[in-house]
């Protein structure tokens, strides 16, 4: 027992080191400021907000306060437009490039787009696990850069 109460001040400073380490990963990333990232808010049946403003590379992300997974996608013809933090965020399945499941409670990737106006759509999936393919709901958001 207190070798554990020793340990958790090392894990606590281990952790706020790592967190200080990725917030300056994020600023020195070439093409994604250190602005705060804009988060959608996914829910049972809306986004909120349904549009989005956003200036040139500031990081934008969803948060799934749904009861079900959800799958965001946009046209495949914006992949050139945006610029993801962690790689292979978005894939393409042929007419849209799509997030993969986000569960319910967690968050979808933090990414950047060039100026422009962008439709795209969460799906809310239905079923258990990784099983669960087809959508209960389908919602569309909007993202303006400029």
């Amino acid at each position: 027992m207190r070798a554990l109460w020793l340990l958790t001040p090392a894990l606590l400073l281990t952790l706020a080191t790592t967190m200080a380490a990725e917030t300056a990963q994020v600023a020195a990333s070439p093409g994604l400021r250190s602005r705060a990232t804009r988060f959608i808010q996914i829910t049972d049946g809306r986004l909120r907000p349904p549009t989005q403003h956003l200036h040139p590379g500031e990081l934008l992300g969803w948060r799934n306060y749904s009861t079900q997974r959800a799958r965001i996608s946009f046209d495949t013809q914006i992949a050139a437009q945006l610029h993801c933090r962690t790689p292979g965020s978005f894939r393409s399945t042929g007419r849209r490039l799509q997030s993969g499941a986000v569960q319910a409670m967690q968050f979808a990737s933090r990414c950047s787009l060039a100026p422009g106006r962008y439709g795209y759509q969460v799906e809310l999936l239905s079923g258990q696990g990784a099983s669960g393919r087809s959508a209960l709901r389908v919602v569309r958001g909007t993202f303006i850069v400029r």
